[in-house]
């Protein structure tokens, strides 16, 4: 595999990244880590600007640091906290706020992540690398907005496939094998879900596992998560006749 996407990648690159920078939020987690690497051997080293976003404290953040350190990679840490904290403030004057509804808490952090990557990419004529990958989109298991980028490398993986890429690629195994969490709840992606990345990527590609429980768990995220991964709905009005590209020579 790892030489079929990396050609998909410089091909992408060609066409809308020459003399860019890649740049690229590093969480310590493995999807990250992989994209950059792939980043690097597209790019080039010198190329690929990871940043680090801590919300105040992060106790996996050494991870975080050994990946930069292992590709060799431009890094910066940016501490989110006071951003967090000053969005807190503002928004207290909205009646019943109080900064400690479960979806606000695990939602805005993601969202600050990512206009800080597309600030940082604005600075250094950039590319912004997306991390998501297929198990996590078809789940819902991520915040609406914080997949934006300007490509997806790993969108189309599931995380077992992911794993095994960032076998091939030479990761740290530390990196590899590191049990998916999402750095809030204290709980791993798999006690979250109910089931396990393995069950979710086998239904993915085969259709089928043995336990009819999980592929109702696996089911019902789909079902629920479907706002996420759609274009938001628009009054149909009107058609769009220009043709651009097309020269046109008046009579």
């Amino acid at each position: 595999m790892r030489n079929e996407i990396l050609e998909w990648f410089k091909s992408w690159y060609k066409e809308n990244a020459v003399g860019c920078t890649a740049v690229l939020g590093i969480s310590g987690g493995l999807d990250s880590s992989l994209a950059a690497a792939m980043a690097k051997e597209v790019f080039g080293k010198h190329k690929v600007f990871g940043v680090m976003m801590p919300n105040g404290t992060q106790a996996d953040l050494t991870d975080s640091y050994d990946l930069v350190r292992h590709l060799g990679i431009d890094f910066e840490e940016i501490n989110i906290a006071s951003i967090y904290d000053s969005m807190n403030a503002a928004l207290k004057i909205i009646p019943g706020f109080d900064g400690v509804n479960y979806v606000y808490r695990t939602n805005t952090p993601a969202r600050i992540r990512t206009t800080i990557i597309y600030g940082v990419a604005a600075q250094m004529n950039g590319r912004v690398i997306g991390t998501n990958n297929l198990s996590e989109d078809f789940t819902g298991y991520f915040t609406k907005g914080s997949t934006v980028c300007d490509v997806a490398p790993l969108a189309n993986l599931t995380k077992t496939e992911i794993k095994a890429l960032a076998y091939e690629m030479g990761l740290p195994e530390h990196l590899i094998e590191k049990r998916p969490a999402d750095g809030l709840s204290m709980k791993s992606d798999e006690d979250n879900f109910g089931f396990s990345y393995a069950e979710l990527d086998q239904y993915l590609r085969t259709g089928w596992i043995d336990s009819a429980t999980s592929i109702g768990k696996i089911d019902k995220l789909f079902e629920s998560s479907k706002h996420k991964r759609c274009s938001a709905p628009s009054f149909p009005y009107g058609e769009v006749k220009c043709k651009p590209g097309v020269k046109v020579i008046k009579q």
